[in-house]
């Protein structure tokens, strides 16, 4: 590798942050306890002031991401990824095991015109799997990659739901339309979110949503009750991301139909494939989902695995009437990470 030597110190000096316990601790605050995956650990954990992860690209190489301890420089936490580099930090319990990085995830933008229309073009990472739905057409399931397919989701959408405050923040964010078409799966077969045109942001500075004139979009068949008989509340931010966890739970309802349990699988299908056409109407899913108020079958077979019966009861409970009884995002997150951490999950083979 060849690098100029400013290039070449800032690589070493961040590959040097990534420890397995540094004795050094400037912080009199408590100590984490973060997971470490990187040649320097000498165990799958490690402590230190803050958790971190590094992804680093050496030239002719692919990425190469560490996780570990953080105790010095944590004016690198706030650095912007670039081609070679991306770092991120972050302060609680294990908050550095789900992350997963990328170099430059935008990489570049156009504005082009054919037969009079403006087209706008956004360029990004390949993805080589597709899209959840896509995936879920050909492959099935084993239960633990149900489960890693389903806590990467929900990290990403506990992500988005989260307002983050400092030089490096973001607003929180509502998707609007969460679908398995707008869930992509990624080469280690994690899942990360896509097509955030409709999104909404919400900052509590500025107190502000910008909506457009008609709440009721998104993809009809993953529409909330709420949206599909307008009762939701336009001007309430936490609204809309309670339209985000129904759509969730019914990505989690098709992950959990093309997972096998005890030689059983069923064919994809999407949510409410029964009750309504393949283009279903407005009113056709106001009618299934506010009038019957019906919710997608629930396979029995689901209660004989230790995952998938967490899974089914999550549904239930992204899919109550009452959007505010719905879970959040961060409790699903967390409810999956304690899941794919329990023992009695099904192990996974190398």
């Amino acid at each position: 590798m060849t690098l100029g030597s400013p290039r070449k110190g800032l690589l070493m000096l961040l590959m040097a942050l990534v420890t397995q316990g540094d004795p050094v601790k400037p912080s009199r605050g408590p100590l984490v306890t973060c997971t470490c995956e990187s040649p320097h650990c000498k165990g799958p954990t490690c402590r230190g002031a803050w958790c971190t992860v590094v992804l680093v690209r050496e030239e002719g190489r692919h990425p190469q991401e560490h996780r570990g301890c953080g105790n010095l420089h944590r004016e690198l936490c706030r650095g912007r990824p670039t081609e070679f580099v991306n770092h991120y930090c972050c302060d609680s319990h294990l908050c550095n095991h789900n992350v997963s990085l990328v170099l430059e995830g935008f990489i570049a933008s156009d504005m082009t015109s054919r037969n009079s229309s403006t087209q706008l073009w956004l360029i990004t990472h390949y993805h080589e799997h597709g899209s959840l739905y896509d995936f879920l057409q050909r492959q099935t399931l084993e239960p633990h990659l149900a489960l890693r397919l389903a806590v990467s989701a929900a990290c990403g959408l506990a992500h988005l739901h989260v307002e983050i405050f400092g030089t490096q923040g973001k607003p929180a964010i509502a998707h609007r339309d969460f679908k398995s078409r707008n869930v992509l799966v990624k080469s280690n077969l994690q899942c990360c979110i896509a097509d955030l045109g409709l999104a909404v942001m919400h900052s509590q500075g500025s107190d502000y949503l910008d909506i457009g004139n008609n709440p009721r979009v998104g993809t009809k068949r993953y529409m909330a009750p709420e949206v599909l008989d307008e009762q939701i509340r336009t001007d309430c931010f936490e609204s809309y991301k309670w339209t985000d966890i129904w759509a969730f739970g019914l990505v989690l309802w098709e992950i959990a139909r093309r997972t096998i349990v005890n030689g059983i699988v069923e064919d994809y299908r999407p949510p409410f494939y029964d009750v309504v056409p393949n283009d279903p109407s407005f009113e056709d899913m106001k009618k299934v989902v506010c009038v019957d108020q019906q919710t997608p079958t629930i396979p029995n077979r689901l209660a004989a695995d230790p995952v998938l019966s967490g899974l089914a009861q999550m549904m239930r409970e992204c899919w109550y009437p009452n959007p505010s009884a719905r879970l959040t995002a961060l409790r699903i997150k967390k409810t999956l990470q304690k899941i794919s951490n329990s023992p009695e999950k099904p192990k996974v083979i190398q």
